[in-house]
């Protein structure tokens, strides 16, 4: 069941609501707080709504960056597995 919440990123208060519990919520806000502050104290831009689109894209990057590892390593697995099974296989033969 969600519930509401209050949240401030930019010292704006945003209510929002979640499914997760209220320790969880505190740390996504936690975390986009620093993501955007990173992108404000690089100087990359000034203006907020700027800087909420760069944090965007930067958490963009890097979740597509760890959706391919994923990936990878599921493939690397699978080839492990496969290979495994293939020996027990041939030793129950």
């Amino acid at each position: 069941m969600s519930a509401s919440h209050r949240i401030v990123v930019l010292g704006q208060e945003i209510n929002v609501r979640s499914t997760a519990d209220e320790s969880t919520v505190h740390r996504i806000e936690s975390f986009v707080a620093g993501k955007v502050a990173q992108v404000l104290e690089a100087g990359s831009t000034g203006d907020n709504h700027l800087a909420i689109i760069l944090t965007l894209l930067n958490l963009a990057e890097d979740y597509l960056v760890l959706l391919d590892r994923i990936e990878k390593e599921q493939k690397s697995d699978d080839l492990r597995i496969a290979g495994l099974l293939e020996r027990l296989s041939v030793l129950a033969d």
